[in-house]
This record gives C-alpha cells, sequence and structure tokens, in this order.
C-alpha cells in the first residue's frame, strides 16, 4: 500500500540514490541494501542517466524500475544531475 509520510511529522528519513547513469536493473538491488531500516522516500538525486533520447527512456529505465521496486509503496523525488542538465535530449 502507497502511503504519504505524515505533513507534521517532527522527523522523517529517506533513501538516496544517485549516479545509476542509465542502469534500471540496479534499483532492485540498491533498495534491497537497506535491509529493514525504515524510510518515509526515496531521494534520487542526479545522473540517474547519461543523457536522454526521448520520453519513453525516462519511463522504461526511471518511473518503471523505480515502481517495481518501490513505487508502490515509498514516493520519490528525483532531482537532475549534471548528465541530466547538460546532456539535456541528445540529438535535439
Amino acid at each position: 500500500m502507497f502511503t504519504t509520510p505524515e505533513p507534521n511529522a517532527k522527523q522523517t528519513s529517506w533513501l538516496i540514490l544517485n549516479d545509476i547513469h542509465d542502469r534500471p536493473e540496479s534499483f532492485g538491488p540498491l533498495i534491497k541494501l537497506n535491509i529493514t531500516d525504515p524510510y518515509d522516500y526515496v531521494f534520487l538525486y542526479g545522473d540517474m542517466f547519461d543523457y536522454q533520447t526521448d520520453e519513453q527512456q525516462i519511463i522504461d529505465h526511471l518511473v518503471k524500475p523505480c515502481t517495481e521496486s518501490f513505487a508502490t509503496q515509498k514516493p520519490f523525488m528525483f532531482v537532475r544531475g549534471n548528465h541530466e542538465t547538460r546532456a539535456g535530449m541528445r540529438g535535439n
């Protein structure tokens, strides 16, 4: 079941993932490294891609793997890194 963090909580906890560099198969094993420590959300802290080719790549290599690994139960926040910022949509 998906739950959102308590808006009036005195503290929060999160997992931070970064530098995945378009290896969508990494999400599941990285989340499992946490074992049983509780967390409220996952923070994707940049460089999830080397560069983006189209919207489908973002769905297939970020949204779907996150959903399969954790996002049906925990929210996530994505902040673009230097690879998403400087490379942009290659070919455009």
